[in-house]
């Protein structure tokens, strides 16, 4: 049924662009006048262009409402999923692009998956034993900057000492469970290397959904997010080290392995570190409101990642979906 309302939509919104018919409702769509500026719009070149992307939208939306009709979504589910990727590329509204993304997403979330057994790991501390690790290795993420900010050295040498002192004492606070993970991804490599990238394509979808819904409340204003600012000031090199190394390592010990300690209700948890995760990024915002709103796509990270690592309690899968995420947003970083 969201096949069918989804395609149907577009099929409007393209239909509704490629004859511009905010002419025909505003003349009268039997007026004269009308038709002659949709006939001058089809002889004007860079709208033939634009006319043929609204007709490419259309024809693959038009399939995507052929196979949602079949009923048979096991066999169609590939097709509706090529399908909305060539939507999504020749889309020229922002809810066009939102309809193909949440359609790409639709594909994932009711496929039927096969059985992917990964072997479970046996806990390598007592319950209050981790809670008192991830309190420790809270307190340390939060106070070694602060402390490390008197340090007489510039900034970029203040920033890699810190990232580095962090590092070793996350490894020194869970040296165990990291040790345990390590044989854990070694028991089970082969199935954590399939699930990981379809982890990735559906956290990357998700993702970009947040910073579509971001967009639409920003009324189209690309707003870079104080942290992001930051991060286009500080050199190129140390933003890849903190981005590849520092983050996905220290940030999912600290956000994802700690506060499951503590929190052992799954939906909580993944509620819980989503937000603090995502509204710490943006804590030096201007108002509550860009806040909130820029925060969005950090948090809707932050509730992905959590959620991977209350299914599959493995602190480097985690790392390694993290990293992957950040090395895809460095290369569209440099590439722009």
């Amino acid at each position: 049924m969201w096949f069918i309302i989804s395609s149907v939509i577009q099929i409007i919104i393209s239909i509704y662009s490629m004859f511009n018919l905010d002419n025909f409702i505003q003349k009268g769509i039997f007026n004269d006048e009308a038709l002659k500026s949709a006939y001058e719009i089809l002889n004007n070149v860079e709208n033939i262009v634009l006319i043929w992307i609204f007709l490419l939208t259309l024809v693959f939306n038009i399939l995507i409402l052929v196979y949602a009709l079949k009923k048979d979504f096991e066999k169609s589910k590939w097709y509706l999923f090529a399908f909305s990727i060539g939507a999504l590329l020749f889309s020229q509204s922002m809810i066009s692009i939102l309809l193909c993304i949440i359609n790409i997403i639709f594909v994932f979330l009711f496929s039927k998956k096969k059985n992917e057994e990964i072997i479970p790991k046996e806990e390598v501390y007592t319950k209050n034993q981790g809670i008192i690790l991830g309190i420790l290795a809270i307190v340390c993420y939060l106070f070694i900057p602060a402390i490390m900010y008197f340090l007489p050295v510039n900034e970029i040498v203040n920033l890699v000492i810190t990232d580095i002192i962090l590092i070793v004492v996350m490894f020194l606070i869970f040296k165990k469970e990291i040790l345990k993970d390590i044989q854990d991804l070694k028991n089970n490599f082969s199935k954590y290397t399939k699930l990981i990238f379809k982890n990735q394509l559906f956290i990357f979808l998700i993702y970009i959904l947040a910073v579509v819904i971001e967009v639409m409340l920003l009324n189209g204003e690309a707003i870079q997010s104080v942290n992001q600012q930051t991060a286009n000031s500080l050199p190129i090199i140390y933003v890849m080290f903190a981005s590849l190394v520092m983050a996905p390592f220290v940030e999912e010990i600290v956000f994802r392995t700690s506060f499951r300690k503590f929190i052992k209700n799954k939906w909580i948890y993944v509620i819980v570190s989503a937000l603090i995760f995502g509204y710490l990024h943006v804590i030096g915002e201007a108002s509550l409101k860009m806040a909130l709103i820029l925060g969005l796509p950090y948090a809707t990270l932050g509730g992905l990642f959590a959620y991977v690592y209350a299914k599959h309690n493995n602190m480097f899968f985690n790392i390694a979906n993290h990293f992957l995420h950040n090395f895809i947003v460095c290369i569209i970083m440099l590439l722009s």
